[in-house]
C-alpha cells in the first residue's frame, strides 16, 4: 500500500474537523455547566424561565 500525499491532507483534514466537533461539545458541557442547566431538557429550561419567582 503507498501512502500518498493525497492520503495524508485527507486524513489531516478529517482529524481536525473531527477535534474541531470534539473541542466544541467540550466547550458547550463546560457552558451547560456553567449555567447550571446540565442534564436538564429545553422544555425544563423554558418551563422554569416562565415559573413566577424567578
Amino acid at each position: 500500500m503507498h501512502v500518498t500525499f493525497k492520503d495524508i491532507v485527507e486524513f489531516a483534514l478529517i482529524g481536525l474537523v473531527v477535534g474541531g466537533m470534539v473541542a466544541m461539545l467540550a466547550w458547550a458541557d463546560a457552558r451547560e455547566h456553567e449555567l447550571g442547566i446540565s442534564g436538564m431538557s429545553s422544555e425544563r429550561i423554558l418551563v422554569q424561565d416562565e415559573l413566577p419567582g424567578r
